[in-house]
């Protein structure tokens, strides 16, 4: 057996080049052992002097990854006993490997995220219209920086915080109704209301509200607020 390799002076590798038995495997997803691969003129060498060889699926996830593959120099050096402590180390292995692809797929993606996160973030600051978003309890996630201006409260200030306790005169211009519309129906709304600023001063604002969603369920508002007070007065 494969444990006691080392007190009968086998000779084991485990390989990673192509063999004959591993199309077999990688097709049927079975073990395959070859007492003497001299008798196969279709094998491929391995170690040099390779007379036995045993091979076995890499198994993950039920789908069949790769073959662990072991050779001997010398012929009938394995049996029926060896598959089932082979295949209990080629199932570690898998393992190990899927984990490394697993890993390796997360990293790319969150990497591809956060770049475009960032973009999403650079184009969110530097638009010229009051641009913010809440989630479905009215929380404050994002914030530009246009309307800190237009607000008078910083990013620092508004993140996390519930959009009503934070501006508690938007419940009586009605933008509350409007805003919890949004998150019910999922279906944008557009409004124009007169708004007094934290300062006090009297702001003519357009608002537009679009839904945030996940799949079929909205997760959020996207606010975008335009400031259109200098073109009401030129037109009075």
């Amino acid at each position: 057996m494969l444990q006691r390799g080392a007190d009968l002076g086998l000779v084991v590798s485990v390989r990673r080049i192509t063999s004959a038995s591993w199309p077999s495997v990688m097709r049927g997803g079975a073990p395959v052992l070859v007492a003497d691969v001299t008798a196969r003129p279709d094998y491929v060498p391995g170690i040099p002097g390779a007379r036995s060889e045993l091979a076995v699926p890499l198994l993950a996830r039920e789908r069949v990854i790769g073959v662990f593959n072991v050779e001997s120099c010398r012929p009938h050096a394995f049996s029926d006993a060896d598959i089932a402590p082979l295949m209990t180390m080629a199932g570690q292995a898998a393992i190990a490997i899927e984990n490394a692809r697993l890993y390796e797929s997360l990293r790319a993606m969150s990497e591809r995220y956060r770049s475009l996160h960032q973009l999403n973030d650079r184009i969110l600051q530097s638009a010229g219209l009051g641009i913010y978003t809440v989630d479905d309890r009215l929380h404050i996630t994002s914030w530009n920086r246009r309307i800190e201006q237009m607000s008078g409260v910083s990013a620092e200030q508004a993140l996390g915080r519930d959009l009503f306790a934070l501006f508690p005169g938007l419940e009586a211009e009605g933008f509350a109704d409007r805003l919890r519309r949004v998150l019910e129906l999922g279906a944008p709304e557009n409004l124009q209301l007169a708004h007094r600023n934290l300062k006090g001063d009297l702001r003519f604002q357009k608002r537009r509200l679009a839904p945030l969603k996940e799949g079929e369920r909205t997760t959020g508002v996207l606010v975008i607020v335009e400031d259109i007070t200098e073109f009401k007065r030129l037109l009075e």
